[in-house]
Parts: C-alpha cells; sequence; structure tokens
C-alpha cells in the first residue's frame, strides 16, 4: 500500500512540475505574438550583463563579447487600428513579430516591449555588425505588405530602429 501511495505521489508531484513549467513561461511570454514579455527581460537582463562584462573583463574575442538593444517601433500603428480595426492591429503585430524573429539569430531574443514596440537583445555579438541586423529587421518587416484577412487588402508598413551597444563606454 506505502508503493501504491509513493507512485501516486510521485506522479502528481511529476503533473506538478509540468503545471508550474506551463504557468511560468505563460508568466514570461506575451500572449498576442508569442514573444517574450517584459517581465521575462526584467528575470534575464542581469545575468547577460554579468556575462558581457566577464567577456570584457576575460579581454575574449572583441567579435562576440557585446550586448545590443534593439527597440523597433511599428510606424504609424495607431493608423491601422483606426482604419481597419483592433483584430487587424492584432494580426499586424502578430505578423511583425513573426518577421522580426527570421531576421535575428536564434541567440538573440525578441520582447514585445508595449503596444507596437518591440525590444530585441542581441548578445554575444559585436557592435560594429548592429547595423547588420537592423538593417534585416527593416527589411524583414517592410519588403512585404502586410494581408488583412479580414479585408482581403494588403497594408505596407515600416518600422523604426534605434540601437544602442552595452557596455556603453566603449
Amino acid at each position: 500500500m506505502a508503493y501504491l501511495v509513493f507512485v501516486k505521489q510521485h506522479r502528481l508531484g511529476i503533473q506538478l512540475a509540468r503545471a508550474n513549467h506551463v504557468l511560468e513561461e505563460a508568466s514570461l511570454t506575451d500572449p498576442l505574438t508569442g514573444a517574450r514579455n517584459r517581465r521575462f527581460f526584467d528575470a534575464s537582463i542581469e545575468g547577460d550583463v554579468g556575462q558581457t562584462l566577464r567577456a570584457y573583463a576575460d579581454n575574449h574575442d572583441q567579435r562576440i563579447r557585446d550586448l545590443i538593444f534593439y527597440v523597433i517601433d511599428a510606424d504609424g500603428f495607431k493608423e491601422v487600428n483606426d482604419k481597419y480595426g483592433h483584430d487587424a492591429g492584432d494580426r499586424v503585430l502578430v505578423e511583425m513579430s513573426r518577421r522580426i524573429s527570421s531576421a535575428i539569430r536564434n541567440s538573440d531574443i525578441l520582447i514585445r516591449w508595449g503596444g507596437e514596440e518591440f525590444l530585441v537583445v542581441s548578445r554575444y555579438t559585436d557592435r560594429a555588425e548592429a547595423e547588420t541586423l537592423a538593417a534585416r529587421v527593416l527589411a524583414a518587416v517592410g519588403d512585404t505588405p502586410f494581408v488583412l484577412e479580414e479585408k482581403g487588402e494588403a497594408i505596407r508598413k515600416t518600422c523604426s530602429i534605434g540601437w544602442a551597444a552595452f557596455p556603453w563606454y566603449q
């Protein structure tokens, strides 16, 4: 009998751990776009900054030691919501998130910063190459029209990008 209770408790423990993992992922993910959210950024940025500072202290390869932050803003996004409705605006945001994701590296993190703003944290990179990623994102977002399924029409959207490399003093 004790063995059966042990097995049952063990299974319940595994189920609880899985449920906790699902809840933790949900708390770190934007429900609309599937990108990470600010809570994820807050939880992970300290480790990224520490890694970057250690790389500088240890004089690691200059090509892989910077941390670059890209702030991406959808240009004229209010117009999409006003003219086509919030459902169409949501579809544009989801597609914009997908396009940005396709333009960044697997080691980079895409975060929905809020509204129509995104943040990309590019780890293990070289500040001299920052413009290359920015150009890829601009092209990924702006080169192909966004199809508004509900209205059957397509609109062109662009974005603006600003970036800064950490550590700031280099």
